[in-house]
């Protein structure tokens, strides 16, 4: 069984059953800013399975709209710098990204060129290409704790990732990364030692410590399986200890 900080009866469902929606906003015609930096959401949802059984029972309003429409209970942000589009991409994430953007890109781009910088062409090893950013990963309380924040993350980088040559994250800057017990917005640089065990889900994913708190992940030299595959294997593990931690209270 896979280890998790919290037993896995706990799992509100099913974690195989999680439905993961992406969503990019784009505008129609030439966007020079737009073909730059690209800003991605995506939602995780909870659905509610025909075999399962409401607390109250099934067939209400509520009921049938958990069943179609799902029930929001994590999302992720992500950014992708797209290289050689005739655009600075620090000048484009200084005017349309946010404060976590642009402190991560100050350790790989230089602000000058915008071209990528020589400490980070010296550790990629083929720095010619995009950059996918993950800047946020949350999740609702009562799914933290069991490691899926890594896996989630783990499965958007194998989908938006083509074409790039690394990924940045910064644990120190992720707030309501997976813990359970937490204030809602209480920012994770003043948890203590909290910004050390994020580091360390992000090198379970493949991560490395790059510089000033920025972690990277090197497309170029990774193996052919990729972060997600150990991701699912998890995942996989969670699915069935749910099962049995089911069975075993009846």
């Amino acid at each position: 069984m896979t280890r998790t900080r919290r037993p896995l009866r706990e799992l509100p469902c099913d974690p195989e059953h999680l439905d993961l929606t992406y969503t990019h906003r784009q505008s129609f015609g030439a966007d020079a800013y737009g073909d730059t930096v690209e800003g991605w959401t995506v939602v995780v949802r909870e659905y509610h399975e025909e075999w399962d059984e409401c607390e109250g029972g099934c067939g209400t309003e509520a009921c049938e709209r958990f069943m179609e429409e799902g029930r929001e209970i994590g999302e992720l942000h992500l950014w992708r710098l797209r290289d050689r589009t005739g655009m600075s991409s620090w000048e484009v994430a200084n005017d349309d990204g946010s404060w976590e953007l642009m402190s991560m890109l100050s350790s790989v781009l230089d602000p000058r060129t915008g071209a990528y910088s020589p400490e980070f062409q010296e550790t990629v090893g083929r720095p010619d290409g995009d950059v996918l950013v993950l800047e946020r990963v949350r999740l609702r309380e009562e799914w933290r704790g069991f490691g899926l924040g890594p896996v989630l993350a783990a499965e958007a980088i194998r989908r938006l990732s083509a074409g790039c040559c690394a990924v940045l994250t910064d644990p120190g800057m992720t707030d309501d990364w997976y813990w359970p017990g937490e204030a809602e917005g209480q920012p994770v640089l003043r948890r203590g030692d909290t910004e050390g065990k994020l580091a360390a889900l992000c090198v379970s994913i493949g991560f490395r410590p790059f510089r000033n708190g920025v972690h990277l992940l090197d497309l170029s030299r990774r193996g052919s399986a990729g972060p997600h595959v150990p991701g699912r294997a998890h995942l996989r593990a969670l699915s069935h200890g749910y099962y049995e931690a089911g069975r075993a209270e009846e």
